[in-house]
């Protein structure tokens, strides 16, 4: 692989209107297209060096796009290799979430003494067919997307799943517990609008995360190719905001 070179501004995109999926306080940057190997740091090469092409773009993608989004705050470019469970080691002081389609990379990110956790996911556009509804929703999750006129059912079915994307990486950056799609259920709150609300139940009792209800936010965000969602735990004594 080629030295580790700086990741172009102009590939990168302050995504406004993504940041309305957070509180207050979280900086998300998007890119468009596929990564660059180059853009890796010498720390993070040695732990994708055997990984297929597709993945070192996607792996690549997510980092040069979570180091513009930390440098919102004034951090200088660190690297930032997977931990044994394979997520990001974020810097002291932070925490973030980054997502990948074929095409779309996204990452947010916030100080943890403004927001305890996040989770954000993009998924392509009416992705999630009928067939997989019933391994991925909750038989009333089903029915509800039943209710729908038709062309909403499959950007509704997708969204939900996106939600529980989101949801399941911010409650594990607080339990460090992993959840299956029949553990929480999503509902959609503003449904047919472009951007809205999602609340999450978790009903496998026994999750830690059970005990977190009510303490997530999550908000959904419908485009003509993708659907992005993101959910964030605020810290217990949020501060103001400073990026």
């Amino acid at each position: 692989m080629p030295p580790p070179t700086q990741a172009p501004d102009i590939a990168f995109d302050r995504s406004d209107r993504a940041e309305r999926l957070f509180p207050p306080g979280v900086a998300v940057v998007s890119l468009r297209g596929a990564g660059d190997p180059a853009w890796l740091l010498l720390e993070e090469l040695a732990h994708i060096a055997k990984a297929a092409p597709s993945r070192v773009r996607e792996f690549a993608a997510g980092r040069a796009c979570a180091r513009h989004a930390l440098a919102r705050f004034g951090l200088p470019a660190v690297a930032l290799p997977p931990g044994d469970d394979r997520q990001p080691r974020w810097p002291h002081g932070f925490t973030g979430s980054i997502t990948h389609t074929d095409d779309l990379c996204a990452v947010a990110v916030a100080r943890t003494d403004r927001v305890a956790a996040l989770g954000i996911d993009a998924e392509r556009a009416r992705v999630v067919h009928a067939d997989l509804w019933r391994k991925v929703l909750l038989p009333t999750e089903v029915e509800w997307t039943q209710t729908l006129p038709e062309a909403e059912r499959l950007p509704a079915a997708t969204a939900i799943f996106s939600a529980k994307e989101a949801f399941y990486k911010c409650q594990y950056a607080l339990t460090l517990a992993w959840l299956g799609f029949q553990d929480a259920r999503i509902r959609l709150h503003e449904w047919g609008r472009s951007e809205g609300a999602w609340s999450v139940e978790v009903v496998r009792g026994d999750a830690p995360a059970a005990q977190l209800a009510g303490s997530f936010l999550g908000r959904f965000l419908a485009l003509d190719t993708h659907v992005l969602t993101g959910c964030a735990v605020l810290a217990a004594n949020p501060t103001a905001p400073t990026q």
